[in-house]
């Protein structure tokens, strides 16, 4: 049985990225569209829309959440705000980035006056900002593939 994800993964994100246009994916960095499992406790999707933006949609104890529009920022960016390549914003989510294995991520997910260290092992990590508070969780890519069911979903709520 999955946990409950943290709330605050929900709680609208402040990141001053002024001016995220949206651009094709680098060449370098892995198709987006796919399955996304965050700490084994939340499933996300992303799906390409015809028009070649993305949207993502999260999972938790089945039923789908709300949909995001995702931004991807440019190289100046990524540089500006010391994100590495590949870093995607989920708007209302967090920023989901490659992870950096021997990395120590300091957070203030128990308390706004202590930083609690992280230190994860996934391929992918999903840090989160709301306020004083911060946050980073591991993610896995489960399947670069979305499902009937999934597309869907996303197709429904797309409509709306």
């Amino acid at each position: 049985m999955k946990k409950k994800i943290n709330s605050l993964l929900f709680t609208p994100v402040i990141f001053m990225l002024a001016g995220c246009a949206m651009q094709e994916a680098k060449s370098s960095c892995p198709e987006l569209e796919g399955s996304y499992e965050i700490e084994n406790s939340a499933e996300f999707y992303i799906q390409k829309q015809s028009n070649g933006e993305y949207t993502a949609m999260i999972v938790t104890d089945g039923d789908p959440t709300e949909f995001m529009p995702i931004f991807i920022p440019t190289k100046k960016q990524l540089v500006d705000e010391n994100l590495p390549e590949c870093s995607v914003i989920l708007q209302g989510a967090g920023v989901l980035m490659p992870s950096d294995k021997n990395k120590t991520y300091h957070v203030t997910a128990q308390s706004q006056n202590y930083l609690t260290e992280r230190k994860l092992d996934t391929p992918l990590v999903l840090m989160v900002a709301a306020g004083f508070q911060s946050d980073v969780y591991g993610v896995v890519k489960t399947s670069d593939v979305l499902s009937k069911e999934i597309t869907s979903i996303f197709s429904k709520g797309n409509a709306k």
